[in-house]
């Protein structure tokens, strides 16, 4: 099964770069039909001698009703582990304008895999696909992208689904806002799948989802660095050459990545999983584990001052069930979800970068110098010793950055919530790195339904943990100060102010006295 579904990936991938190759103003069959054969010698040159890897014949490129159609040959894998076959794959290039080309991509219906023995072991089943998007050349970049694979399924010999997807999509592009500045994302989702494995186990996982989403960038000045380094879609010089890369090669590579910050505005990744269950037969019906949904952001954006600020974001909810608890731990002191965003500011990002890639730079344009008796070091190595001088720069540089920035950690959001209470905070904090420990700062705290929980827990407590976390729990209640809450229940709110002296204050009482109470009162 992995090797079949890495198989598919390779060809799906080794189709996309027939999209690179496209020159500036019309599909030229000529251009691609090159290229396509560059990439065809890559491959192969990357899979090695034997009779590993073959292709049936060569890749046929020729016109039909206004569009370029390329059709890749058979591609058969063999070797110890097994073997695949993966039938034609073929692309569609259409000309919109100069500019947009409509594209589109045809799997085949069926991949097949082999044992090591050579007899058949799975079989991967596209039911429908509809693969299509319009590729904008000038910024080398999907402007939008329509692609899903319904009732995908992997089959045993007697056809038997061990996997069966509802959909895998990938959807969305980008949008040109004031000219020459490009904000969109692209989500990928695997929705509806089931997994049976042979000894019973079984997997439901509603949607998984994976979302890049780019802010304000300079696409069209992005896309030519990329062209001048070779690893462009436009010009993959590099990337299917298949040999050795030159210290010419990956001074322009350097040149690139140095530029980055002054051409994105900001970017961030959201990966999440929603309606996870795990059964097995000789648990019951209960799950061995669930999750309704798990979710985790990251971002950065520049500040426009040689700046930058940082977002982390988790979402969780219904991870366990309480009898699936590895210890005894009461219901009601079982979180039911999880809401986290935080925002860190004034990071002193650009001076740091400048002095990491000017050093690099400097450093790795010398000319490689052989000692006697030796060989010259290579780009790679070059490249090594490069980087290790250039961390080396940068970090007095980093610190005293940061010393003078002093960041600023910003809750936007915490969320705890059981089933009798919730917890919810915002705040700020700022950090001074020179001494961690005198952070100051103040963050609010409410706490609703304690007055439930503390009851319920306090009839008839069932361990010392329980009779504890009554006690701790008072003590929070009388540290906040009661507020008119939803149906006349209070929510008690908790001020914490931190001093750079190190002090710190729940409405005006010495938080770590409140600390040693509790310490005492186990």
């Amino acid at each position: 099964m992995a090797l079949a579904f890495r198989k598919l990936s390779a060809g799906v991938a080794a189709a996309a770069l027939l999209v690179f190759c496209t020159p500036a103003e019309a599909v030229d069959q000529a251009a691609i039909k090159k290229d396509v054969d560059q990439i065809i010698t890559a491959v192969r040159r990357a899979a090695g001698p034997g009779p590993g890897l073959q292709f049936d014949g060569q890749a046929t490129v020729r016109e039909q009703a206004g569009e370029v159609v390329v059709t890749f040959p058979t591609i058969t894998s063999k070797g110890p582990e097994g073997g695949m076959v993966l039938r034609p794959i073929t692309l569609r290039i259409k000309d919109i304008d100069a500019d947009q080309q409509q594209v589109t991509i045809q799997l085949p219906p069926r991949v097949d895999a082999t044992g090591p023995d050579g007899k058949p072991m799975l079989s991967l089943v596209i039911g429908a696909q509809n693969l299509a998007g319009v590729w904008r050349k000038s910024i080398q970049n999907f402007e939008s992208l329509n692609m899903a694979l319904d009732r995908v399924t992997v089959q045993d010999p007697a056809q038997k689904a061990l996997v069966e997807i509802q959909r895998i999509s990938a959807t969305g592009g980008v949008k040109e806002g004031i000219p020459g500045v490009w904000s969109g994302s692209i989500k990928v989702a695997v929705d509806g799948t089931k997994v049976a494995a042979p000894d019973g186990t079984a997997v439901t996982i509603g949607s998984t989802f994976y979302e890049y989403s780019l802010k304000d960038a300079r696409l069209v000045e992005l896309a030519k660095l990329t062209d001048a380094a070779g690893v462009s879609l436009a010009n993959p010089r590099l990337l299917i050459s298949g040999g050795a890369v030159s210290q010419q090669q990956w001074q322009q590579i350097i040149d690139m990545v140095a530029q980055l910050p002054t051409l994105v505005g900001g970017m961030s990744i959201l990966y999440g999983v929603s309606d996870l269950s795990i059964t097995h037969p000789m648990m019951g019906p209960q799950p061995m584990f669930r999750a309704e949904n798990l979710a985790f952001g990251f971002g950065v954006a520049n500040d426009g001052a040689g700046g930058a600020s940082l977002s982390l974001g988790i979402d969780l909810k219904r991870m366990l069930g309480p009898s699936e608890l590895p210890i005894d731990i009461p219901a009601v002191a079982i979180p039911h979800s999880f809401d986290l965003r935080i925002e860190i500011d004034q990071l002193p990002t650009g001076a740091v970068w400048d002095a990491f890639f000017g050093t690099l730079r400097q450093q790795f344009a010398r000319a490689p110098q052989a000692r006697p008796g030796q060989r010259a070091p290579s780009p790679e190595e070059l490249l090594e010793g490069a980087a290790g001088a250039a961390f080396g720069a940068s970090l007095p540089v980093a610190m005293d950055s940061f010393a003078k920035a002093r960041p600023q950690i910003h809750v936007r959001s915490l969320s705890l919530a059981f089933p009798e209470a919730r917890i919810d905070g915002v705040g700020t904090v700022r950090f001074a790195p020179e001494a961690p420990q005198m952070a100051s700062g103040s963050f609010d705290v409410k706490l609703a339904g304690l007055d439930d929980l503390i009851e319920k827990l306090g009839r008839a407590p069932k361990s010392d943990e329980e009779a504890t976390a009554v006690v701790a729990l008072t003590f929070l209640r009388g540290l906040g100060k009661p507020t008119p809450g939803p149906g006349g229940k209070p929510i008690y709110v908790i001020q914490i102010q931190m001093a750079e002296d190190g002090k710190v204050m729940a409405n005006g009482i010495d938080a770590m006295k409140v600390i040693e109470l509790l310490d005492k009162s186990r």
